[in-house]
């Protein structure tokens, strides 16, 4: 229901709540609508009791009398009615509406944890991928270390061999007379 109300925030389209507000609506305009059209059908009834002829007698006043108070009471019980419905739908709409809150808070705080973990996992992705790329970076460092090192003894190897055909020694070159060559 929360995700319907969250929308209708965005649309103006009929949600559930809404739906239940019209209904409890109609129930209390057609509670206290019958309550109007008795109280006025009993007035029109004890009008034409009065003006009749047999409204002028004794014994048929005491009738008229009892009907009129049975008329009123029924009156009374038929807005009590009215009342009681209209009670009910205010209370349904406020606990429908307390059920709304709660549930737009349980989204919202399903909202917030599932950022927060999102946040987390970023963040735990993040040095991931700041550690992995500093042991490439070393590894790289390293390897273009160990390639120079090689590169130069290398040289240095070839410089001594190239030095050594020339004049015939066999002893082991100096690194110095490697590089001035």
């Amino acid at each position: 229901m929360a995700a319907t109300v969250l929308h209708a925030r965005h649309k103006q389209t009929v949600t559930p709540t809404d739906d239940m507000h019209g209904i409890l609506s109609r129930h209390c305009d057609t509670a206290y609508r019958q309550a109007a059209e008795f109280a006025e059908k009993s007035r029109s009834l004890r009008h034409a009791i009065e003006q009749s002829a047999a409204g002028q007698d004794r014994r048929s006043r005491e009738l008229i009398d009892s009907f009129l108070r049975s008329s009123l009471e029924l009156q009374e019980q038929v807005q009590q009615h009215a009342r009681h419905v209209e009670e009910e739908a205010t209370m349904l709409e406020a606990r429908i509406s307390d059920d709304i809150v709660q549930e737009l808070d349980d989204v919202q705080l399903a909202e917030r944890r599932l950022n927060e973990a999102i946040a987390s996992a970023f963040k735990k992705l993040d040095a991931s991928v700041n550690e992995l790329q500093a042991h490439i970076g070393r590894v790289n460092t390293k390897s273009t270390l160990a390639d120079d090192v090689e590169l130069g003894q290398q040289n240095w190897h070839l410089g001594s061999q190239s030095g050594m055909a020339g004049t015939g020694k066999s002893s082991q070159p100096s690194f110095t007379g490697a590089m001035g060559r």
